[in-house]
Protein backbone atom coordinates (compact mmCIF):
# COMPACT_ATOMS: atom_id res chain seq x y z
CA UNK A 1 0.00 0.00 0.00
CA UNK A 2 1.07 3.45 -0.75
CA UNK A 3 1.54 6.32 1.27
CA UNK A 4 -0.70 9.51 -0.11
CA UNK A 5 2.51 11.09 -0.45
CA UNK A 6 4.12 8.73 -2.30
CA UNK A 7 0.72 8.60 -4.80
CA UNK A 8 0.63 12.16 -4.91
CA UNK A 9 4.69 11.90 -5.95
CA UNK A 10 3.89 9.14 -8.52
CA UNK A 11 1.23 10.99 -10.20
CA UNK A 12 2.01 12.50 -13.57
CA UNK A 13 2.01 16.54 -13.45
CA UNK A 14 -0.08 15.91 -16.64
CA UNK A 15 -3.39 14.04 -16.27
CA UNK A 16 -4.63 12.20 -19.50
CA UNK A 17 -6.82 13.92 -21.21
CA UNK A 18 -9.77 12.07 -20.13
CA UNK A 19 -9.03 12.96 -16.56
CA UNK A 20 -8.51 16.90 -17.29
CA UNK A 21 -11.74 17.54 -18.01
CA UNK A 22 -13.46 15.65 -15.01
CA UNK A 23 -15.52 19.10 -12.87
CA UNK A 24 -17.48 18.20 -10.37
CA UNK A 25 -21.54 18.29 -10.10
CA UNK A 26 -21.12 21.48 -7.43
CA UNK A 27 -19.16 23.72 -10.04
CA UNK A 28 -21.54 26.95 -10.40
CA UNK A 29 -22.41 27.62 -13.94
CA UNK A 30 -20.39 30.86 -14.38
CA UNK A 31 -17.01 28.78 -13.56
CA UNK A 32 -18.39 25.94 -15.76
CA UNK A 33 -19.14 28.98 -18.90
CA UNK A 34 -15.74 30.10 -17.95
CA UNK A 35 -14.16 26.86 -18.76
CA UNK A 36 -16.24 26.30 -21.72
CA UNK A 37 -14.18 29.26 -23.58
CA UNK A 38 -10.81 28.21 -22.14
CA UNK A 39 -10.55 25.01 -22.28
CA UNK A 40 -11.29 23.90 -26.13
CA UNK A 41 -10.64 20.29 -25.25
CA UNK A 42 -12.96 20.37 -22.59
CA UNK A 43 -15.49 21.91 -24.22
CA UNK A 44 -17.75 18.71 -25.37
CA UNK A 45 -17.84 18.02 -21.50
CA UNK A 46 -18.99 21.18 -20.48
CA UNK A 47 -21.87 21.25 -22.95
CA UNK A 48 -22.70 17.76 -21.88
CA UNK A 49 -23.05 18.96 -18.06
CA UNK A 50 -24.66 22.24 -19.06
CA UNK A 51 -27.30 20.33 -21.58
CA UNK A 52 -27.84 17.71 -18.60
CA UNK A 53 -28.51 20.52 -15.99
CA UNK A 54 -30.93 22.36 -18.40
CA UNK A 55 -32.67 18.93 -19.32
CA UNK A 56 -33.09 18.45 -15.64
CA UNK A 57 -34.18 22.01 -14.92
CA UNK A 58 -36.82 21.42 -17.60
CA UNK A 59 -38.07 18.28 -16.36
CA UNK A 60 -38.03 19.66 -12.75
CA UNK A 61 -40.26 22.93 -13.41
CA UNK A 62 -42.52 20.56 -15.60
CA UNK A 63 -42.95 17.69 -12.83
CA UNK A 64 -43.95 21.05 -10.46
CA UNK A 65 -46.42 22.30 -12.47
CA UNK A 66 -48.02 19.18 -13.06
CA UNK A 67 -48.35 18.74 -9.18
CA UNK A 68 -49.31 22.30 -8.73
CA UNK A 69 -52.16 21.65 -11.61
CA UNK A 70 -52.95 18.39 -9.55
CA UNK A 71 -52.90 20.12 -5.84
CA UNK A 72 -56.12 22.66 -7.55
CA UNK A 73 -57.90 20.07 -9.12
CA UNK A 74 -57.97 18.03 -6.08
CA UNK A 75 -58.98 20.89 -4.23
CA UNK A 76 -61.57 22.02 -6.61
CA UNK A 77 -63.14 18.51 -6.21
CA UNK A 78 -63.13 18.56 -2.70
CA UNK A 79 -64.59 22.18 -2.73
CA UNK A 80 -67.51 21.10 -4.95
CA UNK A 81 -67.98 17.81 -3.22
CA UNK A 82 -68.35 20.00 -0.28
CA UNK A 83 -70.73 22.55 -1.17
CA UNK A 84 -72.81 19.83 -3.23
CA UNK A 85 -73.37 18.33 0.65
CA UNK A 86 -74.03 20.97 2.24
CA UNK A 87 -76.95 21.67 -0.72
CA UNK A 88 -78.22 18.29 -0.44
CA UNK A 89 -78.33 18.57 3.76
CA UNK A 90 -80.24 22.11 3.41
CA UNK A 91 -82.33 20.71 0.79
CA UNK A 92 -83.16 17.77 3.31
CA UNK A 93 -83.75 20.66 6.31
CA UNK A 94 -85.72 22.57 4.57
CA UNK A 95 -88.14 19.77 3.13
CA UNK A 96 -88.23 18.45 6.73
CA UNK A 97 -89.18 21.46 7.99
CA UNK A 98 -91.73 22.44 5.53
CA UNK A 99 -93.31 18.78 6.21
CA UNK A 100 -93.14 18.80 10.20
CA UNK A 101 -94.76 22.93 9.69
CA UNK A 102 -96.79 23.82 7.31
CA UNK A 103 -98.01 20.31 6.73
CA UNK A 104 -98.36 19.56 10.79
CA UNK A 105 -96.73 16.04 10.17
CA UNK A 106 -94.76 14.76 13.32
CA UNK A 107 -91.11 14.46 12.98
CA UNK A 108 -92.17 10.56 13.71
CA UNK A 109 -94.04 10.47 10.54
CA UNK A 110 -91.10 11.29 8.47
CA UNK A 111 -90.02 8.10 6.65
CA UNK A 112 -93.81 6.98 6.44
CA UNK A 113 -94.56 10.29 4.56
CA UNK A 114 -91.15 9.59 2.40
CA UNK A 115 -92.44 6.26 1.57
CA UNK A 116 -96.02 6.83 0.80
CA UNK A 117 -96.32 10.31 -0.60
CA UNK A 118 -96.46 10.66 -3.99
CA UNK A 119 -98.32 6.56 -4.19
CA UNK A 120 -101.12 7.35 -2.73
CA UNK A 121 -104.36 9.35 -3.33
CA UNK A 122 -103.40 13.05 -4.43
CA UNK A 123 -99.67 13.00 -2.62
CA UNK A 124 -102.25 12.25 0.61
CA UNK A 125 -100.75 10.50 3.24
CA UNK A 126 -102.73 7.39 4.10
CA UNK A 127 -102.61 5.34 7.08
CA UNK A 128 -104.09 1.24 6.37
Amino acid sequence: MLDVSEQLHNEPLDPEPHQRNVYSRNTPISVIMHLAVVDVEGQAFVERILSTTVHSLIIAIIFIIIIFITIIFITIIFITIIFITIIFITIIFITIIFITHYLHYPLSSLPIIFITDGMTNGGRLTLY
